[in-house]
């Protein structure tokens, strides 16, 4: 299970608590939701308030048995003697905490040095760091300050030192046409992919829009022949939707976002949020002074919820309240669940054959499994008739 997906899980035993070192960041990409707020003046949350932080929630007599501290920004490695000064002093500590804990350090990569990678490995077992890099030099740079060759001599390390850790993939129109080969170019560095629609509304007109999911979704169906191909190599996010849960009576209705549940966050003065989603350089701030606004939206009723990402912070700031759920994205979720089910049907038909190909003996010792594969088959097939009897994608039973 990834980072992001054990946000998600119902009844999880993990706290995030993520811990806001900066606003500053030496990138300035073009997609980023904090830009328009960003106090980009040096500005660090104290040494005494990060421990302070850690101290309380490690200390903890309550229901989680983990904590996962996010150090996060801007970008943190501006500070990267905060960073070292506060995971040592944690680790240090290691045999008094309540709580088994480990670190996550969100980066885009461009301030490691021989030092700061050294330093890291060491401690690999306890810290992962976690890279954004949106494909191949061409894409990457587009959007993300001309970074790539910043990145570039680094990106070894990553994949030596965190192997399964997903690189963050932000989608934007300008390389949607790529899309595929940036997941295949990340996938052959030896680095996972998680790629993201953006939730925020950025995809023009409708027909403007309507240009943007056509050609997603042909990028879509290369990677879905890519991997129905290649059934041998794990599935990227963007195509590994857990569509189980829709038509699951008991996951159906599952809280996608941690905010204020097994998510907190402290701002760079120590100010205590729901989520990082909620800091100054994130979230209109006018808005905690009115209560939310209950608002129905289309989501609502909606057969696919359960396998719809949403924010809750931004649904407040776009729909008035944090349960009304934002829908620019919704055609690109469709897409990725019409995606997610062709490559399972094919994987998954192709196990019944292997199974059914194994002598008597074998294959009675794998009916347990045959028994699973075939209720996932009617699940994916409830999915896809549902897509097409909506005309949402045409032609979605065809597998």
């Amino acid at each position: 299970m990834s980072l992001y997906e054990a946000d998600c899980s119902p009844q999880v035993e993990t706290k995030i608590l993520g811990l806001n070192l900066t606003e500053q960041c030496n990138l300035n990409c073009s997609y980023c939701y904090q830009g328009a707020r960003r106090d980009n003046r040096r500005n660090q949350m104290s040494f005494e308030t990060a421990t302070s932080a850690i101290d309380d929630h490690l200390s903890r007599d309550d229901e989680f048995k983990d904590v996962l501290i996010e150090l996060i920004g801007g970008e943190v490695f501006l500070y990267w003697p905060l960073v070292r000064d506060v995971i040592t002093w944690t680790l240090d500590r290691h045999s008094s905490w309540k709580k088994h804990f480990s670190f996550f350090i969100d980066t885009n990569g461009t301030l490691l040095n021989d030092e700061i990678k050294a330093w890291l490995f060491e401690r690999r077992h306890h810290v992962v760091v976690g890279l954004s890099l949106d494909g191949t030099p061409e894409a990457h740079d587009l959007n993300r300050s001309d970074s790539y060759a910043l990145i570039e001599p680094h990106i070894p390390f990553f994949a030596r030192t965190w192997p399964h850790q997903t690189v963050k993939m932000t989608l934007h129109p300008s390389t949607l046409p790529m899309l595929f080969r940036n997941i295949t170019h990340v996938m052959s560095l030896g680095l996972p992919v998680s790629a993201n629609v953006p939730l925020e509304d950025i995809w023009g007109p409708l027909a403007e829009k309507a240009g943007h999911v056509k050609i997603f979704k042909q990028e879509i169906e290369k990677l879905v022949d890519f991997f129905s191909s290649n059934s041998q190599i794990p599935l990227p996010s963007i195509i590994d939707l857990p569509i189980a849960a829709v038509t699951s009576e008991e996951d159906h209705d599952r809280p996608w976002c941690g905010s204020g549940r097994n998510m907190v966050a402290i701002e760079t003065n120590g100010r205590i949020l729901p989520c990082n989603r909620y800091a100054a350089m994130s979230f209109d701030q006018t808005l905690f002074d009115h209560p939310p606004i209950p608002k129905a939206v289309p989501c609502d009723g909606c057969f696919f919820k359960a396998a719809c990402q949403t924010c809750e912070a931004h649904n407040w700031e776009v729909n008035g309240h944090p349960d009304a759920r934002t829908s620019f994205h919704c055609e690109f979720i469709k897409v990725q669940i019409w995606g997610t089910a062709q490559v399972q049907a094919v994987r998954l038909e192709k196990r019944v054959r292997e199974i059914k190909s194994m002598p008597e003996e074998e294959r009675l010792a794998h009916q347990d499994e045959l028994a699973l594969i075939r209720r996932q088959l009617v699940s994916v097939a409830a999915v896809l008739e549902h897509l097409e009897n909506e005309a949402i994608v045409p032609g979605a039973a065809a597998f």
